[in-house]
């Protein structure tokens, strides 16, 4: 053999085992998982040879009827089908399980369906002096399953091509389609997505319901927000900044209730909304909500928002064309333990849709709420929220609320109640949009109620379940 024959196989023979390692490992790892299953299949064959033997032995050697030799052959197919199903499921890959949500996804990652389920129970009860909606009683109070939400999440032939559904029921929605929208990402943070979700208005409305501070949102949020509609929405989310724009069908009335019709109706208009949001510290992942779990690092969030509607004034029963323009700021500061948020609104509207006389055409609107952890499950918080209407006679929205939240698993199971006074008397207008005529929920989502006196009580406690 010559030198460079036996160089040419000392190296083939170093070579060649360093490629395939990598195959060999994967190789190793299958059949593993084949001796695995084979094992399993052996010891049932073998527990069903054991019976065989005692029966025979019990029943001497005439035991093996046709009929009963056809039903083991029948128990012992159906074994080898079943080990045949687990190795071919083994075999496509496909997975399932449970993170943050029970999900089923396919072995090359183009399809994957997570579930969800949301559950709020709550008791409420209300003092007021003067009613002035029916029921007429002073002391309104019982139980309620206020949101039961079932939501199919995920994305469809890419990673990139996701989707949200979440369908409601419980108080004021009746099994409504709150979000239904099909997301596309792209390079360099920026996403398009199309169908019916949260408007990019005020940050409160875009904290999720189960993630608020207080046992819901603030009266004055549902007031003055925009809630949801169906649209298209561009964003980008960078390390510090993120921007997202909308146009979209209407201001919603409450989320998931809005009256959208199909293209040509006379309830149809036009809006437009735009957001942008500067993190000066922190993570994205830090001001997600208003609670900051301890141990933390500080995290500051400064956003700002403007909202602009033309809308035909059929929706609401009158005539013409109605122009409403609104914008927010808001600032998010997260600690150890602890958070701060304040937020203001201010909507011009240029005309009433039922023509009634009207002391200004602004309204405006702020609130500041606050949480601090007592120990590492129990945190205190308190709100303020204060509004002024554009009716003469209407007193302003002056309400302070304070309670507890009791975090058994995080977010995911939590217990909240709070006690709360409304110093002046609370008059239809603020359950109704800001604009007039189309009830907002506020009184069955916050539990507040119209009342022409002052002093207006309201205790909550809710129980939450998220999985």
């Amino acid at each position: 053999m010559n030198a460079s024959r036996f160089i040419g196989l000392a190296m083939a023979g170093v070579v060649t085992p360093m490629l395939l390692a990598d195959d060999g490992d994967a190789l190793r790892a299958r059949i593993a998982d084949l001796e695995a299953q084979q094992s399993q299949t052996n010891a049932l064959l073998g527990a069903l040879q054991g019976d065989l033997d005692l029966v025979q032995a019990e029943t001497s050697d005439t035991w093996l009827s046709e009929a009963r030799a056809e039903e083991i052959r029948g128990i012992v197919q159906d074994v080898l089908a079943d080990a045949d199903t687990r190795a071919s499921l083994q075999g496509n890959g496909a997975t399932s399980g449970y993170d943050k949500g029970f999900f089923i996804a396919s072995a090359d990652g183009k399809f994957k369906l997570t579930m969800n389920a949301n559950l709020q129970f709550r008791f409420a009860w209300n003092h007021r002096d003067q009613p002035i909606t029916t029921p007429t009683e002073s002391d309104l109070f019982g139980f309620s399953n206020q949101r039961t939400a079932l939501i199919f999440k995920g994305h469809a032939f890419d990673p990139s091509l996701t989707y949200f559904v979440q369908a409601m029921y419980g108080a004021n929605y009746n099994g409504a389609l709150m979000d239904a929208w099909i997301g596309k990402s792209f390079d360099g943070g920026w996403k398009l997505r199309a169908g019916k979700f949260r408007e990019p208005f005020m940050r409160e409305t875009l904290v999720g319901y189960t993630q608020q501070l207080a046992v819901d949102r603030s009266l004055m949020q549902y007031y003055m927000g925009i809630g949801r509609s169906q649209g298209l929405e561009l964003s980008n989310k960078g390390d510090n900044f993120r921007f997202s724009a909308a146009a979209f069908e209407a201001f919603d009335t409450i989320a998931g209730t809005p009256a959208l019709g199909p293209i040509g109706n006379t309830y149809d208009s036009i809006a437009f909304a735009a957001r942008a949001e500067y993190l000066a510290m922190g993570s994205w992942g830090d001001v997600k909500n208003y609670t900051a779990f301890a141990p933390a690092e500080a995290s500051l969030l400064i956003g700002g928002a403007v909202a602009y509607a033309t809308t035909d004034q059929q929706l609401v029963g009158g005539t013409g064309q109605q122009h409403d323009l609104r914008w927010t700021g808001d600032v998010t500061y997260n600690f150890d333990g602890g958070s701060i948020a304040a937020a203001v609104v201010m909507a011009n509207i240029n005309e009433d849709p039922f023509g009634l006389a009207r002391e200004r055409d602004s309204v405006w609107g702020f609130n500041v709420q606050g949480g601090f952890f007592l120990d590492e499950d129990l945190q205190a918080f308190a709100r303020y929220e204060w509004a002024d209407s554009m009716y003469a006679g209407d007193d302003d929205m002056s309400i302070v609320q304070a309670g507890v939240n009791y975090y058994m698993h995080g977010q995911n199971v939590k217990w909240s109640s709070d006690i709360g006074y409304s110093f002046n008397q609370l008059p239809a207008t603020y359950f109704s949009v800001v604009q007039g005529g189309l009830g907002n929920g506020g009184t069955n989502l916050t539990g507040w109620t119209a009342d022409a006196g002052d002093g207006q009580w309201l205790i909550r406690s809710q129980v939450q379940l998220c999985f």
